[in-house]
């Protein structure tokens, strides 16, 4: 019980705190280089900086992690703490959004809430023993490595180049098929061949794996249209601009 409530703490600071200061970051950076951004409504800035502030959780979680997971796999030893830790790091980039951002859509609140509640079954669980509860690891691992679309979400109203968009949803959808196809496969041999959990455990797990997975297939519709053709008007001129061209035609 003492070790759950330390790591909800940790959780929670991670959260509120370690989220939150990326948040103010952000918020203060884009507000000083990007005219755009301050043109933009409280709900569209919040948005901004949390998928920008969850992108480099993710990257910085991409770096640390895959060693790691190498290691796992070549020993077979899964250690308890450094996978909580990484678990509590993933899920606090997502419970930030829920207490900070108005206005998500519906299935990202879900999405995200379903984290939440995987993210205290990763504190729970005592992944020196198989089971259902290490598939978390591999959900969540690959879910990480395409951190670039939270990017590409976290700059698509700040009006950069076409081109960017283009380039980084291209990478991105590439990276985010394959990563899902793997998650996919991952989940579904191993749920069926090597788990020896009840029915109802495992079936229930595959239960919000898949309302997760729509979230990510609608995500990967959007990815492939920016690809193809991005779908971000031309930057449109700040007043400062309009003002600076009506005095040149005079």
């Amino acid at each position: 019980m003492i070790y759950f409530l330390e790591q909800l703490l940790v959780l929670l600071t991670l959260t509120f705190i370690g989220n939150g200061l990326g948040y103010v970051i952000y918020y203060i950076l884009l507000s000083r280089v990007n005219p755009y951004f301050n043109q933009l409504r409280h709900h569209q800035k919040m948005r901004t900086v949390k998928n920008l502030t969850k992108a480099t959780f993710l990257a910085y979680l991409t770096i640390y992690t895959t060693p790691h997971i190498w290691a796992l796999i070549n020993t077979g030893v899964w250690d308890n703490d450094l996978i909580t830790w990484m678990g509590n790091i993933y899920v606090s980039t997502d419970l930030a959004g829920l207490f900070y951002v108005e206005s998500l859509p519906k299935l990202t609140k879900v999405h995200h809430t379903i984290v939440f509640f995987l993210g205290i079954m990763n504190i729970i669980a005592d992944y020196s023993y198989p089971g259902t509860h290490r598939n978390l690891v591999a959900l969540a691992y690959f879910s990480l490595i395409p951190y670039s679309v939270n990017c590409l979400l976290g700059t698509k109203d700040l009006r950069l180049h076409p081109y960017f968009y283009q380039v980084v949803a291209l990478w991105s959808s590439i990276v985010y098929a394959m990563c899902i196809t793997c998650n996919f496969v991952y989940q579904h041999i191993t749920i069926f061949k090597y788990n020896e959990d009840w029915w109802v455990i495992r079936y229930g797990f595959l239960a919000l794996y898949y309302l997760i997975l729509t979230d990510d297939l609608n995500l990967m519709k959007w990815l492939f249209k920016v690809a193809v053709k991005p779908e971000f008007d031309e930057p449109t001129p700040t007043p400062t601009q309009i003002q600076r061209n009506n005095e040149n035609k005079a």
